[in-house]
């Protein structure tokens, strides 16, 4: 863990060279990714962290979305840590959005604007506990940081973006999917909640956010050994899939993100687990 960090906080050291003193990266899952990157092209988005081009073809990932289900890597969007006494005046103060009733285990869309009414960043805001948020959006801990010195709250604010693996599983049958690998039923789970479960021995957190995000998991503690390819394998040699085929991972950038164009539906499973030093291929 404190490796990958450590790459990570050089990565984000914009002014010095890139791949000489400024490193890019995978995220923990890497090696799964690439064995199912055919194209073997990556690319590098938000400090470092690469992002395979396509991993088959971009058609047949766009159809698996519509027909069957797809697997994205979004670890690279930043996530800040909220803590303390004043946590919830804080998060309150930062959006536009009423926070005051969110309740532990609920997330909310938070937009947040600037002096003249401007959007100036927006994002997910998960409420752990009645001291401690996870806001995720990519430059989210600067923009915290201006606001807690503006308005003077006490808050303890931190990057955690490293500490954690994100994945987005989408489509039809992302649902089925998911209860097939967890052997638990996520049906009755409401829009913007989440709730923990156990998954490859360890704490997970299932949440269906908004925007088209439907549930997200988050690992607390990896137990030794514990390995971010593990998941996707799992997935990718799910029984539920389409036709017998294998599920197939795609770039969030260029196909998530077109769900809403193309009017996919609200079907997708975004997974945040502990990252860990070391990963086997």
């Amino acid at each position: 863990m404190s490796e990958f960090r450590e790459q990570y906080e050089k990565a984000q050291q914009l002014g010095k060279l890139a791949f000489v003193e400024r490193p890019y990266f995978g995220s923990p899952a890497a090696p799964a990714q690439a064995e199912t990157n055919t194209s073997q092209i990556w690319g590098h988005i938000n400090a470092g962290y690469l992002i395979a081009y396509e991993y088959t073809r971009w058609w047949k990932e766009s159809l698996a979305l519509r027909q069957a289900a797809i697997i994205g890597d979004w670890s690279w969007l930043n996530k800040t840590r909220v803590r303390g006494r004043d946590a919830a005046r804080f998060m309150d103060y930062a959006t536009v959005k009423d926070l005051s009733r969110q309740q532990p285990g609920q997330i909310v869309y938070t937009p947040m604007v600037d002096d003249a009414g401007k959007v100036a960043i927006e994002g997910l805001t998960l409420k752990l506990a009645e001291d401690e948020y996870i806001f995720t959006q990519s430059a989210g801990l600067r923009w915290l940081q201006f606001l807690r010195e503006r308005s003077g709250i006490n808050v303890e604010l931190s990057d955690v973006t490293p500490d954690y693996t994100c994945y987005a599983l989408q489509g039809p049958r992302s649902t089925e999917v998911l209860e097939a690998l967890t052997g638990e039923s996520w049906r009755e789970l409401r829009f913007s909640r989440f709730r923990k479960t156990q998954l490859f021995g360890t704490e997970t957190m299932v949440a269906i956010p908004t925007c088209s995000i439907v549930p997200m998991i988050a690992w607390s503690a990896p137990p030794p050994g514990f390995k971010g390819p593990t998941l996707l394998r799992s997935w990718v040699k799910n029984p539920a899939r389409s036709a017998g085929n294998p599920l197939p991972m795609t770039n969030p950038i260029s196909h998530t993100s077109a769900a809403t164009v193309i009017n996919a539906p609200p079907t997708m499973t975004a997974v945040i687990m502990r990252s860990v030093a070391t990963i086997d291929p």
